[in-house]
């Protein structure tokens, strides 16, 4: 009986056993199954010591991150009581500026970050299509030709000239009255004559402007004003003589510089003939 037996469980599978080594479906730990002499490590089990030092060490961990959660939580609440607290800020619109065409648009904060002042320059779109005719409006009603009147006054002061414009009367009929002020000169010097005999004799020759001319220099009694003075022969009541005139044709320019009086001439004069100075005096 023992033979037959030992016969089977040669071809075929044990279905019980006393020796565990002969089993199938042993057990598993971890994945590993429970069979021959093996140490926890085998099994990936830790030893109680080294589960104690890593649940010590979660331990540690997890009071950290409490810790730090609790923290930043505190930091945030901070922040949040210190903005509702603070002064909110403020932002307005500073200028806007037209930019070239096919350039950026942009935004500038010309103020603080807590006062914003935002500067915008907006580029120039494209040219557009010309738009369609609009429809022709109705006939306006005939206009009236005004007949226009205007009226003028000076007054009687001196100063920066100005004039003022007062329109009265009505659309067919305006009047224009125009009120000039500041016009009236001041007043002049006076004009002073003298007389001054011119003779054949002090003639010198003088070059001007490549022209040789005969020079002849007098002295005058006072000092005039040369842009407001002039020479000529002694005027009407006295009749000069032919040869007055003609010495007096002669004469090309007459200059003042001082009291000095310079005659320049084509020739120097055959006879003695008198000139009217009138000027104004310095």
């Amino acid at each position: 009986m023992a033979e037959d037996l030992k016969l089977k469980l040669s071809t075929e599978h044990v279905v019980g056993a006393d020796d565990y080594n002969l089993m199938f479906n042993k057990p598993k730990i971890n994945g590993v199954e429970v069979s021959g002499e093996k140490s926890l490590d085998d099994f990936d089990i830790k030893s109680k010591s080294e589960a104690n030092a890593e649940h010590t060490e979660i331990n540690a961990a997890i009071s950290a991150e409490t810790k730090r959660a609790q923290t930043a939580e505190k930091v945030n609440a901070d922040a949040i009581a210190k903005v509702v607290s603070g002064t909110a800020a403020t932002i307005t619109i500073g200028t806007v500026t037209t930019g070239d065409a096919g350039t950026s648009a942009s935004v500038t904060n010309s103020g603080t970050a807590s006062a914003a002042v935002f500067d915008f320059v907006i580029p120039k779109g494209d040219k557009g299509d010309t738009g369609a005719d609009g429809a022709t409006g109705a006939t306006g009603a005939d206009g009236k030709t005004p007949a226009i009147t205007a009226t003028a006054s000076v007054d009687d002061t001196t100063g920066t000239p100005a004039v003022k414009v007062t329109k009265s009367g009505t659309e067919v009929a305006p009047n224009f009255d125009f009120a000039f002020s500041g016009v009236k000169g001041t007043g002049g010097s006076s004009q002073v004559h003298e007389t001054v005999a011119v003779t054949t004799t002090g003639w010198e020759d003088s070059t001007v402007n490549s022209t040789t001319y005969k020079k002849w220099t007098g002295v005058l009694s006072k000092t005039y004003k040369p842009e407001l003075t002039m020479c000529r022969l002694l005027p009407a009541g006295i009749v000069p003589t032919s040869d007055e005139l003609t010495a007096y044709g002669l004469l090309v320019s007459a200059t003042i510089d001082g009291t000095n009086l310079y005659l320049y001439g084509k020739a120097v004069p055959s006879v003695t003939y008198t000139v009217l100075i009138s000027g104004v005096v310095k």
